[in-house]
């Protein structure tokens, strides 16, 4: 009897902590995590200066997620122009053209209590590399901007 109340108080707190613990805590990857942020982007490129939205325009980016488990990588297809995020998917792309990698733990903390600061010192830390002659100098143009940005 005694092991079976024990068993039930067991069950009751989990059960508890787990209706307390936000959605977005609970998911157990990356692009579940970043998935809803793809519409609202999306939304609100217009607010975004075109200077910031240039180095992703017409991309197939690789975002590599370090950290934890082992690395996370997602693949992103952007809109020529608008940088319009047209495909999300949990696993990478065959033949990206950027190479995107961040920190699991600067990435979480961002998503945990969104700021600016904590924004602006995730991108500053990515490593962005491009895959050709192009891609490579619009990369390093990026990595040049990203330090400036205040």
């Amino acid at each position: 009897m005694y092991l079976a109340i024990r068993r039930l108080t067991v069950i009751v707190l989990t059960l508890v902590l787990l209706l307390l613990t936000p959605a977005a805590a609970l998911a157990a990857t990356y692009y579940e995590r970043l998935e809803p942020y793809v519409s609202q982007y999306n939304d609100n490129l217009d607010q975004i200066p075109r200077m910031a939205r240039w180095p992703f325009a017409n991309e197939r980016i690789n975002l590599t997620i370090t950290g934890g488990d082992g690395p996370e990588i997602i693949g992103v297809v952007t809109s020529r122009g608008e940088a319009q995020i047209t495909s999300f998917q949990p696993e990478g792309l065959e033949t990206p053209t950027l190479l995107v990698e961040v920190d699991g733990a600067a990435l979480t903390a961002v998503l945990d209590a969104p700021s600016r600061d904590g924004a602006l010192a995730l991108v500053r830390s990515a490593k962005v590399q491009g895959v050709g002659f192009f891609r490579v100098l619009k990369a390093a143009i990026f990595r040049l901007a990203a330090r400036f940005i205040k």
